[in-house]
Formats: C-alpha cells, sequence, structure tokens
C-alpha cells in the first residue's frame, strides 16, 4: 500500500507541474516533468500514460505551441485517470482493515 500511496503522491506533484507548465508555457518545466511522470508510469507498467508523457519528453524544451499544449492535455488526462484508479486502489485496501486503529504497510510505527 506504500507504494501506491507513494506513486500517487509523485504522479499528482508532476500533474501540478504540468498544469503549471502549461499556464506558463515553461516548455523545459513541461519536459522535466513528463520525464519524471513517465519513469515512474514505466516503473509499474502503466504504458498508455508512459507513451503519452514520452511524447511530451522528447519533444525538446522551446515554447510551448499548440501541438505540444494539446499533447499535455492527453497526458493530463491519463494521469487522472491513473491517480483516480489508484486512488480506489488505495481506498479499497483501507476498507479492509478490519480492526480500530489497524494501519496499512508502510504506516505508523515510525515507517
Amino acid at each position: 500500500m506504500g507504494v501506491l500511496l507513494a506513486f500517487r503522491q509523485a504522479i499528482s506533484d508532476e500533474l501540478q507541474l504540468l498544469d503549471l507548465a502549461l499556464k506558463s508555457g515553461d516548455r523545459r518545466l513541461a519536459h522535466e516533468a513528463a520525464h519524471r511522470a513517465a519513469m515512474a508510469c514505466h516503473l509499474v507498467g502503466e504504458k498508455r500514460a508512459g507513451r503519452r508523457l514520452a511524447v511530451i519528453e522528447n519533444a525538446g524544451t522551446q515554447a510551448i505551441d499548440p501541438v505540444l499544449t494539446q499533447q499535455i492535455v492527453r497526458a493530463r488526462a491519463a494521469l487522472v485517470e491513473l491517480i483516480d484508479r489508484t486512488s480506489m486502489l488505495v481506498e479499497s485496501g483501507k476498507s479492509q482493515a478490519t480492526e480500530p486503529g489497524d494501519t496499512l504497510p508502510g504506516e505508523g510505527h515510525g515507517k
């Protein structure tokens, strides 16, 4: 469960940076956020989102143009879907706790 929580947080952070890059027109920021998010997606086998992010990553670091904007919007949708699916898994894991005060692996006890 700890891996899911960390993955969801990392993807959420990169999604926020993609949004910031889109608003500010910062292609370098888009490139860097897409790179980190793509790496995370590939590590857990999320090929669809990883491919969409790779397009942004491979677009270079010049100004954001309308084509790249569309690619960011598509990648953003894939990341939101991924966050939603991960959240459902996390909530499902939490609902399986049988005793009040049960913790998920990696939670509590200083971990």
